[in-house]
């Protein structure tokens, strides 16, 4: 699970410095009733983007820990991604 934290968090930085044209970027990570919550947003340019190779290895990384990951951009309101990954030992 942190693994895929971690690799979460650099592909989100990574993009960021690369593609986003931000000054800001927001990583929160805590723990809800739900599971271990992951959510970032970057002031950036936003709009339309794809799933490249990185998006779609974080989201295959928390969907093989039983989680979710979601995407989200519009023009000139930055990039969200927001993901769950289920706690270890918890009773789903």
């Amino acid at each position: 699970t942190a693994e895929a934290i971690v690799h979460c968090v650099q592909e989100i930085i990574t993009n960021t410095l690369r593609h986003a044209h931000a000054r800001e970027l927001i990583v929160e990570l805590h723990e809800d009733a739900g599971g271990l919550i992951v959510k970032t947003h970057d002031n950036g340019r936003g709009g339309e983007f794809s799933l490249g190779n990185g998006l779609k290895g974080m989201r295959e990384r928390f969907e093989n820990l039983g989680g979710s990951l979601i995407f989200d951009s519009r023009d000139g309101q930055g990039f969200t991604v927001e993901g769950i990954l289920p706690l270890v030992g918890s009773a789903s």
